[in-house]
Parts: C-alpha cells; sequence; structure tokens
C-alpha cells in the first residue's frame, strides 16, 4: 500500500492482491467485503493513539465510531 491511508488506495491494493491469489470472479464475489474492510482500515490508521496507550496494534470488539 506504500503509505496511502485513504480508503480508496487501501482498497486498490486490497482487490489487485485478491485478483492475484484468487482471481476475478472471487474479488467481484468479494467486493462488499474489500470496501468494507478497505473504510475500516483507514478508519483505524487515521485514528491516533492516546498518548498513554503503548505502541501496538490491537482491535476492540464493540468499539466503533
Amino acid at each position: 500500500m506504500n503509505g496511502d491511508l485513504d480508503p480508496d488506495s487501501i482498497r486498490s491494493a486490497l482487490r489487485d492482491d485478491v485478483r492475484r491469489r484468487f482471481g476475478d470472479d472471487r474479488a467481484a464475489a468479494l467486493a462488499a467485503e474489500i470496501d468494507a474492510l478497505a473504510v475500516d482500515l483507514a478508519r483505524v490508521a487515521a485514528t491516533p493513539l492516546p498518548p498513554e496507550v503503548e505502541p501496538g496494534f490491537f482491535l476492540l470488539e464493540g468499539q466503533g465510531p
């Protein structure tokens, strides 16, 4: 993804990878899931961590916008 954190760049990278790994038909079947994942990843990437949180990556279930 080369540092591009907007949903469109993430979506494009995910679609390209799914096409390469699984083919065009599977990528088309997964289009809605890929779109949702791209938006979620962009949201997570854009959310700054509070200063008291140690570096790391985590997701908390049930936490949303």
